[in-house]
């Protein structure tokens, strides 16, 4: 993802798959940060799908058509319309 820096983290306390990507840093400006991504949120997806690692995410956002980042903001699940 450009502009954000990601650690695969663990959730605590979840039913089955519990691994996550954690954005932990994302610059100002970059195209990250035009799109919402905020360090903090935990990236558990892309157009539904679960991802768990850094290279199925980066596998999941080459592909075509829509792309929507599944993210967790504290209490929230979110869309983020990447196209």
């Amino acid at each position: 993802m450009n502009g954000a820096a990601l650690a695969q983290v663990e959730r605590r306390g979840l039913p089955g798959t519990n691994r996550a990507l954690l954005v932990t840093q994302v610059d100002d400006g970059s195209p990250a940060f035009a799109h919402g991504i905020r360090a903090g949120d935990l990236v558990i997806g892309v157009n539904q799908r679960r991802v768990t690692t850094a290279p199925e995410l980066a596998k999941a956002l080459r592909a075509s058509g829509r792309l929507a980042l599944n993210v967790v903001r504290g209490e929230f699940l979110l869309t983020i319309q990447l196209r």
